[in-house]
């Protein structure tokens, strides 16, 4: 929302006025109410019927609050002042200012559709439109800033894109006019004086922030912050609040646009890059200039369709990839679970001494295999163009976590040669399917959907994490290293000292709840690795995932607590320990390091303060 910061001044005084309430079916003047469209801190803007000429309008009121507020009365007229001074199909025509009753408003014309925050999504927008998006919106900016008009808050929220697509802007409530354009000196020198910072935190430039004295630059600076966060579905400086969005502007440098989707043009990237520049010397000159580089975008890439299809078809060939999506499901829901089964069957046939620590060595590596595989699922579903990248990060973790898998389904072959013949033939099949798919599969398979992946280089952290967000790192890394294989290790020695005919299903239960809260845990640790848009977001949604796999464990390892509290009192009091401290650290620790690691955690739409 807008806000507003001054140093105190004398304010002129107005006679006090309060007017007529907006209501449903109330006229004024000529205009018949007939729909609430929005409200926010700079008016209420209302759809009516202007009866004369049979046509729809949009009716603009000061708030409830402002109408007895001189300077928020002279910026409603300054907003419609700044409006009527333009003559552009990107900019809101405004028809007049009127008063009726005693309530001052502004009569616009009416803009059918929906603002541009609706086309913030993951991933960002397709190129072509994209383009056409920002070249109307630059077009109309060129047409403000050479009538001397500088809107000041520009964001997705004051622009509408109608039905046919064309882009109109809105709302120029904080306009300021040059100094060669200002109608009235003293409105100019007061409602815009150095010291006072307007504007939306996310969107402002450094120069407004600071309380300097603006021109048209700061537009550019919003307006390739609202491009950058169209192209990608993250905003630039997004953070946790607005002390820490208002430093991120200041001082960061948000990760290159093509970064964050491959599939934009790399002209583009200079583009936004030179808008977003800290210094407005170093900006764009003139809007003017901004647009003719759009516009000359947007010919380059209409003329060389078919390069911009191989470049589409390099990062997603569709017949590969979809291969790949089906040989990661199998691998999940089929393959490791037949691997595990195998050997949980030949584990009684192990030395107890030599050959089991290994046997859990490779069961937990078939644990973090397919947790890396349903992190990279997730990631596909959540942000597809971070996929090839993270593909390359995580392929020597599947490979080197297969590879011990393959060795512990040897030796539960030659463990069973003996005793079950069926079986050890099953685990060498297994072995030896596991070596064709780490040696041939897999590469050739991820070459067809990635044929590009060799080239990505990797990701490098955009900053120095804070100590909390380590300490959040290290936490998981110990919870799935050694709290994992921990609690199935006391869960199996649990269900065989207590000798109930239970014992197996709760060990069972416990496996699966230690594989959900693994899982989870993988998945956050990839998706903050790979600085994965809206992480926040995908931290909240999953972390139940964690809270049930914990309570799971903690059930089962309660249960199992009872009938060992008779005739193995240590081990009882072990596992009674280990459940309380593993709810206690999923229900209060956790969330709590989360929310000082992640503070956006806590404010899901930080970045449209």
């Amino acid at each position: 929302m807008p806000f507003l910061l001054t140093c105190p001044q004398a304010r002129p005084k107005i006679a006090p006025a309060v007017g007529a309430s907006p209501q449903l079916g109330r006229v004024f003047d000529h205009y018949r109410l007939l729909e609430k469209l929005g409200e926010g801190g700079m008016g209420v803007v209302w759809l009516a019927e202007d009866t004369r000429l049979a046509r729809k309008v949009a009716l603009k009121f000061l708030p409830p609050e402002a109408l007895r507020d001189a300077i928020r009365r002279q910026r409603f007229e300054q907003e419609a002042r700044a409006a009527a001074a333009l003559s552009h199909p990107g900019i809101a025509t405004v028809h007049e200012l009127a008063e009726t009753e005693g309530q001052t408003y502004i009569v616009f014309e009416y803009v059918p559709g929906s603002t541009l925050r609706s086309l913030v999504v993951p991933g960002g927008l397709q190129r072509d439109e994209l383009l056409e998006i920002a070249g109307d919106i630059a077009e109309a900016l060129a047409a403000a800033h050479s009538a001397g008009v500088v809107h000041r808050d520009l964001k997705p929220e004051n622009v509408m894109r109608a039905p046919t697509g064309a882009c109109k802007v809105l709302d120029f409530g904080l306009a300021r006019f040059s100094a060669q354009a200002a109608p009235d000196s003293a409105t100019q020198s007061y409602l815009t004086g150095a010291g006072m910072v307007v504007g939306t935190v996310g969107y402002m430039a450094p120069e407004q922030l600071e309380g300097k004295e603006v021109d048209f630059r700061c537009d550019i600076f919003s307006f390739g912050t609202l491009v950058y966060e169209l192209a990608t579905g993250v905003h630039p400086f997004q953070s946790g609040n607005s002390a820490s969005t208002i430093a991120a502007i200041m001082t960061a440098e948000p990760p290159p646009l093509t970064q964050r989707n491959l599939l934009q043009p790399a002209e583009l990237e200079r583009i936004v890059r030179k808008c977003l520049r800290k210094r407005r010397a170093e900006r764009y000159q003139s809007t003017s200039d901004l647009a003719v580089d759009l516009a000359t975008l947007k010919h380059d890439s209409d003329e060389r369709p078919s390069s911009v299809a191989a470049v589409a078809a390099a990062v997603a060939p569709p017949q590969g990839r979809r291969w790949w999506w089906v040989w990661q499901l199998s691998a999940i829901l089929v393959f490791f679970p037949s691997g595990v089964m195998v050997m949980m069957g030949a584990l009684p046939a192990f030395p107890p001494m030599v050959w089991r620590p290994m046997f859990f060595l490779a069961l937990f590596s078939v644990a973090l295999n397919v947790s890396l595989r349903v992190a990279l699922v997730l990631a596909g579903l959540a942000s597809p163009e971070s996929l090839p990248r993270l593909v390359v990060q995580l392929r020597n973790w599947l490979r080197a976590s297969g590879w011990i898998a393959i060795a512990g389904l040897v030796l539960s072959a030659m463990a069973m040669l003996d005793s079950d013949a069926w079986g050890a033939v099953a685990a060498g099949a297994l072995a030896a399917g596991g070596v064709v798919s780490v040696i041939f599969f897999e590469p050739a398979l991820e070459q067809s959907a990635f044929p590009s992946s060799s080239e990505i280089p990797a990701v490098a952290p955009s900053q120095r994490p804070s100590k909390l967000r380590r300490w959040w790192w290290w936490s998981n890394l110990v919870a799935c290293c050694v709290g994992a294989p921990l609690w199935v290790c006391l869960a199996w020695l649990g269900w065989h000292e207590a000798g109930v005919f239970w014992g197996k299903s709760v060990f069972v239960a416990v496996v699966i709840g230690v594989g959900l809260n693994v899982a989870a845990r993988v998945t956050f640790l990839v998706f903050a690795f790979v600085e994965l848009p809206d992480f926040a977001l995908y931290l909240r949604r999953y972390g139940v995932w964690l809270r049930i796999g914990m309570f799971i464990v903690a059930a089962g390892l309660g249960i199992l607590a009872v009938p060992l509290s008779e005739a193995h009192v240590g081990l009882a009091a072990t596992l009674a320990a280990l459940a309380i401290v593993g709810v206690a650290g999923s229900e209060f620790v956790e969330p709590a390091m989360a929310r000082g690691a992640f503070p956006e955690t806590g404010n899901q739409n930080a970045r449209n303060i």
